[in-house]
């Protein structure tokens, strides 16, 4: 994630580029903090809503947070979207299950859809529907994919993020998961969660008005390295069974995004 957030960026505008980085490095340290200790995790995201709380006021304390002020400032970050992805993150240490596609993807809108919108405000198109339906779209789409790489690992520490009602629907059971039985269920599964991921991508396309394109640079790059990630990981879809998940070399997701760019340009 952190080298296609690294390419993501690249191609953005300074001062943009520098006010994403703020709020990304913000996540990941609260998602640390969160994870480093998970008997201690709801104590961790406690003390990341008072640097929030200290950020708004006027005096941050954390360094993070002292970073992300002038960001909070200048572009008039809202503060209830670092409110709910704080709450996704809560969502992940409560190890809770989905029982359905619409529950996983209000967990969605709070882990990777509240990003989007603070990315919206940094390049001022906050008020722009079309622009909110496609980083809506593009934010399900990022964590479905996250969800298909990291499905070994996540259901290793309790976390199964396939919907329940999916799972029954193909036969698949968490203990199958937990062993990593590359099954035919499980492939049906995959498949149906890699079709959701894709409309999601696609709906964020048509979404995407083109004089917005220029604009939106970062996040286009984010959804063509992420769409060919999901084609690999449906190529090997079972290696993610097996704690390798398959990834994206450095050199392709550069490549990723030097033609993206060419094509907006």
């Amino acid at each position: 994630m952190k080298s296609s957030f690294h390419w993501g960026i690249r191609f953005m505008p300074k001062e943009s580029r520098e006010a994403v980085a703020a709020i990304y490095a913000f996540c990941r340290a609260a998602d640390d903090d969160a994870d480093l200790d998970p008997s201690r995790g709801k104590e961790a995201i406690a003390r990341w809503r008072e640097e929030v709380a200290s950020c708004y006021s006027g005096f941050p304390r954390h360094p993070v947070m002292k970073a992300l002020h002038p960001v909070v400032r200048t572009c008039k970050l809202k503060r209830e979207y670092f409110d709910k992805i704080l709450e996704g993150m809560e969502m992940d240490l409560a190890k809770k299950r989905y029982a359905g596609m619409d529950e996983l993807l209000g967990y969605c809108d709070c882990v990777a859809g509240a990003v989007g919108l603070l990315v919206l405000q940094v390049l001022g198109l906050d008020d722009d529907p079309k622009a909110q339906e496609y980083s809506k779209n593009l934010s399900h789409g990022l964590q479905l994919t996250n969800i298909l790489r990291d499905i070994r690992a996540d259901a290793g520490i309790g976390r199964v993020y396939f919907p329940r009602d999916a799972m029954e629907a193909y036969g698949y059971t968490e203990a199958e998961l937990k062993k990593g039985a590359a099954t035919v269920p499980f492939f049906k599964l995959a498949r149906f969660m890699a079709k959701k991921a894709e409309d999601c991508f696609a709906k964020a396309e048509d979404a995407l008005d083109p004089h917005l394109r220029r604009r939106l640079i970062g996040p286009e790059i984010m959804r063509a390295t992420y769409r060919a990630l999901l084609r690999r990981i449906m190529k090997a879809v079972d290696l993610s069974l097996d704690g390798t998940p398959p990834r994206l070399s450095a050199v392709e997701k550069v490549v990723i995004a030097g033609f993206t760019w060419l094509s907006i340009r």
